[in-house]
């Protein structure tokens, strides 16, 4: 269970930190007129506090304990379910791990921003955090091997999108996915050695 927390946990607050950043940076675009569809981002926008004062409600009147009840008869939702009490009882680490999460996804939007800006496309702030925002999202739809193409393409549209040229954006897509690739080989290969002799795993580490 402790495993299944741990990546819950991280996607979780990874994906809304990255769509916070997003909307944020789309707010900016709008506001400067760089992007379209003003009307389309204040429908979302009241879809979204809509949603959060549902949540919110939810919450205030106890409602989810009966949706959890509800859910603990999916044997095939019990691991998430159980994964979802763990986080909750460890829930004041939350604001740290919040803000973990913002800080990193904010250096990851930079260093999209400085990939635009080695290829002299300077101050895309705003446009690099779409972007991202967008490759995040297609990251976790389950149709393809780590998003590999779905990620891209997703990050190119929504870079063309917001004004950003069309060729760089690709250079830019492409550099991401092959540094990604390089550092996962990396560490992986760094890892498999550390556990080289291990025949055991750590107590600690089996959920009981």
């Amino acid at each position: 269970a402790l495993s299944i927390s741990a990546v819950l946990l991280e996607r979780l607050l990874g994906l809304t930190a990255l769509l916070f950043l997003g909307y944020l940076a789309s707010a900016v675009l709008v506001i400067n007129d760089t992007l379209p569809y003003r009307d389309t981002f204040l429908w979302i926008s009241a879809i979204g506090l809509f949603g959060l004062g549902a949540f919110a409600i939810t919450l205030r009147f106890g409602a989810h304990r009966w949706v959890y009840q509800k859910l603990a008869r999916v044997k095939v939702l019990r691991p998430v379910l159980d994964s979802m009490r763990v986080i909750k009882a460890n829930r004041e680490h939350l604001p740290s791990l919040i803000l973990l999460s913002l800080v990193f996804q904010g250096l990851a939007i930079m260093t999209i921003a400085m990939l635009f800006s080695a290829l002299d496309i300077h101050g895309k702030i705003p446009e690099s955090a779409l972007a991202a925002s967008a490759a995040g999202i297609a990251g976790m739809i389950p149709i393809s091997i780590n998003g590999i193409g779905v990620v891209e393409s997703s990050f190119v549209v929504a870079a063309v999108f917001s004004n950003l040229p069309y060729e760089e954006s690709v250079i830019v897509a492409l550099f991401l996915r092959v540094s990604m690739l390089l550092s996962s080989v990396i560490f992986g290969v760094a890892y498999m050695f550390s556990q080289r002799g291990s025949t055991q795993l750590p107590k600690e580490g089996i959920s009981k």
